[in-house]
């Protein structure tokens, strides 16, 4: 990258590698779509958990016998647009659930419709949900135990939101989604702030950017209920000249779940050498 980011991996790295991206399970990757699936990711994230939905959702819940959310697991499978009209868009999500106390074997196959309303005051905080009709609700003789799935999901959350707010640094603050004593390392030289970091990239004036996923990594839980989660950002931007920059960035986290909620604990990234293989790399 030019200017305070400038990098000689940037001219070594082949355009090739910055091809259509679909992270799986989600949409096809564009610069919208990060806070789309992370509404997805929570709205099930806080489901598993049992959270009760808020009353301006309008939801039947039906994968729940009481049609109460209990503490369970949603595995997302795939999630698909399907209309997108007056500032209301329609989701297509299929997945498996499964209830905590489920014996083996015993699980759900759902494909259910979410509709997502975006703030006129607030667009840049991403969609709200405001409903969700299910489509299919059929037995699905899941292989294997339980499979917890809310922290998974809550983590999956944070990271669209946070990627999005690298992307575009003028629409939410890292701040939000770091605990109060984080550390934190930017890929950068010298002891950028998490704020200070966020205002160079803003200061960069690319026309775009965008961070492709790969390589993601969600570790089992640690003794202090944290998680440790690798990730490589495969970095495209548009600079204030129209000139392609390309970089490759490793982040190394620990992720805390609170209250419904993921923060990040310990943030480290840096740049790494160029990938000169595309079949190198693991879709996430």
């Amino acid at each position: 990258m030019k200017g305070p980011f400038a990098t000689p991996l940037s001219a070594l790295i082949s355009a090739l590698l910055f091809g259509p991206l679909f992270i799986q399970p989600a949409l096809a990757a564009t610069p919208s779509d990060y806070l789309i699936q992370s509404a997805v990711y929570q709205w099930y994230g806080e489901l598993d958990l049992g959270i009760q939905p808020k009353a301006t959702v309008n939801t039947d819940l039906a994968e729940y016998p009481t049609g109460k959310p209990v503490a369970g697991a949603h595995q997302i499978l795939a999630i698909d647009q399907i209309a997108e009209e007056n500032g209301r868009l329609r989701l297509e999500v299929e997945l498996e659930y499964q209830a905590r106390d489920a014996g083996p074997g015993e699980g759900r196959y759902l494909i259910q419709t979410l509709t997502l309303e975006n703030s006129d005051s607030a667009p840049r905080a991403g969609p709200t949900l405001i409903a969700s009709e299910t489509q299919v609700n059929e037995i699905d003789e899941l292989s294997g135990q339980f499979r917890p799935a809310a922290e998974q999901n809550l983590i999956r959350a944070l990271l669209f939101r946070w990627t999005q707010a690298l992307d575009y640094p003028g629409s939410q603050a890292l701040t939000a989604m770091l605990l109060p004593d984080a550390a934190f390392t930017s890929p950068e030289p010298g002891q950028l702030s998490p704020v200070s970091y966020q205002g160079a990239l803003q200061a960069l004036n690319n026309q775009n950017s965008r961070r492709a996923i790969k390589n993601l990594s969600i570790g089992t839980a640690l003794a202090d209920g944290s998680y440790p989660v690798s990730l490589e950002y495969q970095w495209s931007a548009t600079n204030q000249w129209g000139e392609t920059e390309l970089a490759r960035v490793g982040v190394n986290m620990t992720v805390l779940v609170r209250d419904g909620r993921a923060l990040i604990a310990n943030y480290q990234s840096q740049y790494l050498p160029p990938v000169t293989d595309p079949g190198a790399e693991i879709r996430c």
